[in-house]
């Protein structure tokens, strides 16, 4: 089937549709990646003639960060994206609260292990680097980090829950409001208190716990929390097996997709080449980067919500129609933000520091980054793969050729190039516009009817038209509802209070 058997009006709708749910999912996304990489534009600031090792530091930092705690959310995240998606289009409310609270039961069940790992962190850096003063950096950045674990956590799995619900705007307005406090605590820590790179962790997990709280407040204070409380206590012990299946490949799934832009750099530019200054360097080229591929991650969460709500309603040759369509807004939309980011690489070289020959660096990793990463459509095309019940074919394709034959050739290309970071551009743009290729190939040869048909086993429940009633009238305008008037004043409460320790501070 090809795109021009959209009838106008249905490309229009589809277009509405998908900007409906990306839009505002975006922005959380983007504000979301802001929420971890503000540190680098205050530490950068603030650091002088340390800029290089606290760099480094924080990167190492939020690079464990990224391979241990961010998998095991995002999985049960894009889990209650997949099948509550996926029951709301069916009409199934009873078994969108039953998924909801399975990904929080099982994510709460990964919190030990977790703070066990990124306490750690100081000894594994001190064993590998043999630098004791970047070792205790780092180790106190993750220290800290992790009791913002469970807060990120619920936040995670409930925005994504409201997400299934199309539930959109109030989770993009939430992280708005964490920005604003994380913004004004890292200030008062950084540069008030000189707490340097353990004031940066402090500011992201207090913001962390104010979205947290948000989010809660959202689900439990709206009609949401009364539509989805029903008695399913049998249900909640037995059949775990799409809870499991779709959280842990997703979790394999997003460590291959990390391991290559963070751990691999540093184990090439920070341990091969021994060099901290392009690692400080690749470490704010990578938040810009992570920034982009944040909007990737909005476009793909709504694409797995727009196509499973039609797959759930059985609407196949529909779904078709509104992944193909959704692909080509959505790299559309990505090369936009690439381009931004090359035009504007000058002034952002200079925002993260005010060393001129450190600022000229950077942006020519921008531009590099940005030339090179533009046709890097992976995560929308696996939101459509998420949607279609093929995480295990994307997880292959991602593994063979991004994490071992991205990795060897990082390797390799490290020994004969000096600009050390460029050899780990090169490999990403290789290995991610393979990684776009074949699963596209895959989704296009694919029989629709099919995956309808797994969506329906997935789903293999009896339809209460009650439920589905109330579900489908759910009032989804959170601008007016008594949930959201309390969660502004909270927030307003919240950034008042900083505002006023700003100009109490100030005066001292």
């Amino acid at each position: 089937m090809k795109l021009e058997c959209l009838k106008p009006h249905m490309l229009l709708e589809e277009i509405v549709f998908l900007f409906t749910l990306a839009l505002p999912t975006s922005i959380e996304c983007f504000t979301e990646g802001i929420q971890l990489k503000l540190s680098n534009v205050f530490i950068g600031r603030s650091s002088g003639n340390n800029i290089e090792i606290l760099l480094s530091a924080l990167f190492i930092g939020q690079t464990a960060i990224s391979i241990i705690a961010y998998p095991i959310a995002e999985g049960c995240a894009v889990y209650v994206n997949i099948l509550c998606s996926q029951a709301y289009g069916a009409k199934q409310c009873k078994q969108v609260g039953l998924y909801f609270y399975r990904a929080l039961f099982m994510s709460a069940l990964t919190c030990i292990p977790v703070f066990t790992i990124l306490l750690s962190v100081r000894h594994i850096v001190y064993l590998l680097f043999q630098d004791w003063e970047l070792a205790e950096y780092s180790g106190s950045y993750t220290d800290i980090l992790c009791l913002g674990y469970p807060a990120y956590l619920y936040y995670k799995i409930g925005i994504r829950f409201l997400q299934a619900l199309k539930v959109v705007w109030g989770p993009a307005l939430y992280f708005i409001f964490g920005i604003a406090l994380n913004g004004i605590l890292q200030y008062i820590l950084i540069f008030q208190y000189n707490t340097s790179i353990q004031g940066a962790a402090a500011g992201y997990v207090i913001s962390n716990y104010l979205v947290a709280l948000l989010v809660f407040s959202h689900i439990q204070l709206s009609h949401v929390h009364r539509t989805i409380s029903h008695e399913w206590s049998i249900e909640f012990i037995s059949d775990w097996y799409h809870t499991v299946r779709y959280a842990i490949v997703t979790i394999i799934q997003t460590i291959i997709g990390i391991v290559p832009a963070t751990l691999l750099p540093v184990i090439c530019i920070g341990m091969l080449a021994g060099s901290k200054k392009q690692l400080a360097i690749y470490s704010i080229t990578f938040s810009i980067w992570w920034l982009i591929d944040m909007c990737g991650t909005g476009f793909s969460s709504s694409i797995t919500s727009r196509v499973g709500h039609l797959l759930g309603a059985n609407q196949p040759k529909r779904a078709r129609k509104a992944a193909i369509l959704d692909l080509i807004v959505a790299q559309l939309t990505i090369g936009i933000c690439n381009l931004i980011v090359f035009v504007a690489s000058e002034p952002l070289g200079n925002l993260f520091t005010t060393e001129a020959s450190f600022a000229k660096e950077l942006t020519w990793n921008f531009r590099i980054m940005s030339f090179l990463l533009n046709t890097d459509i992976k995560l929308v095309i696996q939101g459509v793969m998420n949607a279609c019940c093929k995480q295990g074919i994307q997880m292959v394709v991602r593994f063979v050729f991004q994490t071992i034959l991205g990795s060897v050739a990082s390797v390799l290309l490290i020994h004969f190039v000096e600009w050390k970071a460029l050899s780990v551009y090169v490999q990403f743009a290789v290995a991610n516009s393979i990684c776009s290729v074949i699963p596209l190939l895959i989704l296009y040869c694919s029989n629709w009817d099919k995956i309808a048909d797994v969506v329906k086993q997935n789903i293999n429940m009896k339809t209460s038209d009650v439920e589905a009633e109330e579900i489908l009238n759910l009032k989804t305008s959170v601008l007016n509802s008594k949930y959201f008037i309390v969660c502004r004043y909270l927030a307003s409460l919240a950034i008042s209070l900083c505002i006023f320790s700003i100009i109490l501070f100030e005066r001292m």
